[in-house]
């Protein structure tokens, strides 16, 4: 979980863990600053928000349509393609 916030906050994924802490090969860590009570309480809300909002467009697109073809296409393309530039950014 550590590796794939780095990939919002630093626009950048770690390639390995050196004393239980990503290792950016030469990137500077600017998101290393102490984040307080209340910002983490805010951060919590808005995953608990996303994850709902998420799942309810799943939900309606799951029932709503008779063809679930194009869901699941969607579905697919909207996981895959992250993880695909995520892994083409570490191809040298």
């Amino acid at each position: 979980m550590e590796r794939l916030s780095k990939v919002h906050t630093e626009q950048y994924y770690p390639l390995s863990i050196t004393n239980g802490k990503p290792s950016f090969d030469g990137h500077t860590d600017a998101a290393s600053k102490k984040i307080t009570l209340p910002t983490k309480w805010f951060i919590a809300a808005m995953c608990v928000a996303l994850i709902t909002s998420i799942s309810l467009g799943l939900v309606l697109a799951f029932t709503m349509m008779r063809n679930r073809i194009p869901v699941w296409i969607a579905l697919i393309f909207g996981i895959a393609t992250p993880v695909l530039l995520l892994a083409l950014a570490h191809v040298k």
